[in-house]
């Protein structure tokens, strides 16, 4: 069993009637200097490939949490670094429910940090830890009565090569520590009542 680097989420391919992509590579951005609407928060200071959100001013910063968890809604993933300065320019990639994404899954206890053939088809929240963001398969009550937290939906496994947290170039296998999964981003999340109910994807 592996332990693979955690790392941003990555697209990964589109899957209505486009071509897939090259692993990493983006098919639809928004902002820059063709659209100077898309701004920075103040003091912001996400990565590449961090995902970000609209907030109520129509300013854009790393998407929020609570304790690490994923709260906010989410509108795509940072083309450029932050620069801190408030109103920059921002450059995103806009998640869409076409698109999957290859994550790395993250529990607090490194050993129960593994993907597993039973997750295929679930629906989790997200978690962000040092300043990246993984499916949180730790938190697993993202949709009962009383919530409605789930972001993305299982569906599949990235099986290819990657790099463990040595350095090594290694096939990764189901079951290693903070594997990878292939996700859908949910354009919905409601609680088994109904109620509450939060829409996810603002350029969804």
């Amino acid at each position: 069993m592996a332990t693979l680097v955690r790392v941003h989420p990555r697209f990964l391919r589109n899957v209505d009637g486009d071509e897939p992509l090259m692993l990493g590579s983006f098919s639809s951005t928004v902002g820059g200097g063709e659209q100077p609407y898309y701004r920075e928060v103040a003091s912001q200071t996400y990565g590449v490939g961090a995902w970000v959100y609209h907030d109520t001013n129509g300013a854009t910063a790393i998407v929020t949490d609570s304790s690490g968890v994923v709260t906010s809604v989410i509108a795509g993933a940072a083309q450029k670094a932050a620069t801190g300065v408030t109103s920059a320019p921002v450059m995103i990639h806009a998640v869409r429910p076409a698109e999957r994404w290859l994550m790395n899954v993250y529990h607090a206890t490194a050993a129960s940090a593994v993907t597993n053939h039973n997750q295929l088809g679930d629906r989790f929240g997200l978690i962000i830890i040092s300043g990246k963001i993984h499916v949180d398969i730790e938190n697993t009550t993202v949709e009962d009565a009383t919530t409605a937290s789930a972001r993305v939906q299982v569906t599949g496994f990235y099986t290819d090569w990657w790099f463990d947290t040595s350095g090594n170039h290694i096939k990764v296998a189901i079951g290693d520590i903070y594997g990878l999964v292939e996700v859908k981003p949910l354009q919905l999340s409601i609680a088994t009542d109904g109620d509450p109910r939060a829409f996810v994807l603002q350029h969804g």
